[in-house]
């Protein structure tokens, strides 16, 4: 999949976030609330994000999980 913006970003990867956090939290309802988080802190900065680099925003997403998890 080519990520060419944010709706591709979210798309691609809020599945992938959610997952990550419930892996983290063990609690549904938390872990879709924490994924919601780190794209809403994402979107603000949306216009700096490298859409080319796929691996980076993994890796991003992941970050902003394990600083946004409890």
């Amino acid at each position: 999949m080519i990520i060419e913006n944010f709706d591709d970003f979210y798309d691609h990867y809020q599945g992938f976030s959610a997952y990550v956090a419930f892996c983290i939290t063990e609690d549904y309802e938390l872990s879709k609330d924490i994924s919601q988080e780190v794209f809403l802190a994402l979107f603000k900065v949306k216009e700096k994000l490298d859409y080319s680099r796929p691996d980076k925003l993994k890796a991003l997403v992941m970050n902003c999980l394990l600083y946004t998890s409890p």
